[in-house]
């Protein structure tokens, strides 16, 4: 970035946009979303054919994923499954991205290395998109983890995730709205959108109360476990759309250093 860039920046940043200016930029900031909220208890029903951890209704004839060629002479490690979500059962209205509207996604983690780097970098997650019906499926069990010597740096975050999967949760929808606060690169607006994603989050944490379980997630600093778009956090570049979004979750036993990943 040279002088002039650099400078045509920084006058952005620091310009009082007009009224009809911030209106504009405000609008084009809102993203709907779909919340995912636990059930009161891990045993209660929630949207047919979704759940979080346990095991997948996975075809039989579709490859458990793994996370392969960690370091010569390591064997591949399995996945863990996050979620599955029949989309048949996702509240369909007017702004949200185009998916189909019938099939189901289910969704794999590495907990062993991706926490201490970029997950994408080595395939550390995985999303697997099937058409048919897998109602009448039976589950499908994790494969065993191999016995892997961790580099000191990642033993911590290995030993605090189970080698065996996460534990099973339903889950029900729930609409929202939010908004963008990093849209734009100015000051007036980005405190105007901070406010406003303020008051949702407070709207959000009202509405779904009696919804979900308390604990962790009864002070939200963000929408924990949603689709597409969020309260306040920056939107993925380009025409990349957040399908998924899981954080931290001691219910489920699952832990990303405190954060959620998408």
């Amino acid at each position: 970035m040279n002088d002039e860039e650099r400078a045509a920046l920084l006058a952005e940043l620091n310009r009082i946009p007009t009224d009809v200016e911030m209106d504009d930029m405000l609008q084009d900031s809102y993203r709907k979303g779909v919340a995912l909220l636990k059930t009161i208890t891990s045993s209660e029903a929630g949207a047919p054919g979704c759940w979080f951890g346990g095991e997948p209704a996975l075809p039989a004839d579709i490859p458990w994923p793994f996370l392969t060629k960690v370091r010569a002479g390591e064997k591949d490690i399995p996945l863990h499954f996050l979620a599955q979500i029949d989309l048949a059962q996702i509240p369909h209205r007017e702004g949200l991205p185009e998916i189909p509207p019938l099939g189901t996604l289910f969704f794999f983690y590495d907990p062993a290395f991706a926490p201490a780097g970029d997950m994408n970098q080595q395939g550390g997650a995985r999303v697997i998109y099937v058409q048919d019906d897998v109602a009448n499926l039976p589950p499908r069990r994790m494969p065993m983890m191999p016995k892997i010597t961790y580099p000191e740096d990642l033993t911590y975050w290995y030993a605090k995730n189970p080698t065996s999967g996460y534990r099973k949760w339903s889950f029900q929808f729930y609409p929202f709205t939010g908004i963008q606060t990093e849209r734009y690169r100015n000051r007036v607006y980005q405190q105007r959108a901070l406010e406003i994603s303020l008051k949702l989050e407070q709207e959000f944490e009202r509405e779904t109360r009696g919804m979900r379980p308390l604990g962790r997630d009864s002070e939200l600093s963000f929408i924990p476990h949603h689709m597409f778009g969020s309260l306040g956090r920056r939107e993925p570049d380009g025409d990349l759309v957040r399908l998924f979004s899981l954080g931290s979750d001691e219910d489920l036993g699952f832990d990303h250093g405190g954060k959620f990943i998408s």
